[in-house]
């Protein structure tokens, strides 16, 4: 066990890890100084000297002692590695410019430090595009609309993938129903998702404790997660110092390499299935707002919302 002293600009803090690596520190010296790993200037000792790192994957005992103090600075000149990097595309409803950025893999998040937490988004039928605009999109819930625009934009620009046999209805029905507010996503936006992010996406349901793959086996190097309890979606993510912290430190994108990531998320939701914190969309019931008519399971939703164009629903709580 070695004990640090960070020096930030609101003061010093104690940080105490086993003997983790250089990659592994940054993570956490990101979280404490805000200062994103690949612009970390390390100086320590006295008077400070600048901590020359070999490799990122050595230990820290190598450059560090138990009580040092690491002064964390922020070179800007520094951008992001170019490594293992992917070029994507942007497309969006208003112009078909591709614009290409950089994909970087993430670190792997270390084995028994931090936690995994839901994330939850407001309950306003746009959750699934919320949680995604909060993963991918710097942890920005306001961007679900432009997200809605985007799915939209996918589906209209390639009618040959997006037929009605995979949309289960024709595709302008599809397209104008996608565009009302009230409409939820699914699959299908998940799936538009990790083509537009360069990522994949895995998309928890606690009634089954199932793992639905987004992206895989697309060569992509990152992922995130969503979690859907039957009628609604939350993001999954990790903070070293949890759910009660500021959202500015969550991390939401994780190494498609990472299974410790995988295997702590999926505990969530193990643990929310064994406390029945679901929903059947088998036998759920829902009131019509709109006519205040009680309907049974998602297929009576379905039904109801075909014969009369209603749309606005809310669980009957028993």
């Amino acid at each position: 066990m070695i004990i640090l002293r960070i020096q930030t600009r609101s003061g010093r803090e104690k940080l105490q890890v086993e003997d983790i690596t250089i990659q592994e520190l940054k993570l956490k010296l990101q979280t404490l100084t805000s200062v994103v790993t690949y612009q970390q200037r390390l100086r320590s000792g006295y008077p400070p000297k600048l901590v020359t790192i070999e490799s990122e994957k050595d230990v820290v005992s190598k450059y560090f002692q138990n009580g040092d103090i690491i002064i964390v600075e922020c070179d800007e000149t520094k951008e992001k590695p170019t490594t293992k990097t992917i070029k994507t595309t942007s497309t969006t409803s208003t112009t078909s410019t591709k614009n290409e950025k950089e994909i970087i893999e993430p670190p792997p998040i270390p084995q028994n430090e931090g936690n995994f937490f839901i994330r939850k988004m407001k309950d306003d039928n746009s959750c699934l595009f919320s949680a995604v605009s909060y993963i991918f999109e710097n942890k920005n819930r306001k961007k679900a609309s432009s997200l809605r625009e985007l799915a939209i934009s996918y589906i209209k620009n390639d009618p040959d993938k997006y037929n009605e046999g995979i949309l289960g209805k024709s595709q302008k029905s599809y397209i104008e129903s996608l565009k009302n507010p009230k409409t939820w996503g699914g699959g299908i936006e998940l799936s538009i998702f990790a083509e537009h992010y360069k990522a994949e996406i895995i998309g928890f349901e606690i009634r089954t404790i199932r793992e639905y793959r987004f992206g895989e086996n697309s060569g992509y190097r990152q992922r995130g997660f969503v979690i859907f309890d039957g009628l609604h979606y939350d993001s999954i993510v990790f903070s070293f110092i949890g759910e009660q912290g500021d959202e500015e430190f969550d991390i939401t994108l994780f190494s498609v390499d990472d299974q410790n990531a995988v295997n702590r998320a999926l505990a969530i939701v193990k643990n929310m299935n064994k406390n029945q914190l679901y929903t059947d969309t088998n036998t759920f019931q829902l009131l019509c707002k709109q006519c205040n008519k009680i309907v049974i399971g998602e297929k009576g939703v379905v039904l109801h919302s075909k014969q009369t164009g209603h749309t606005q629903f809310d669980e009957v709580k028993k």
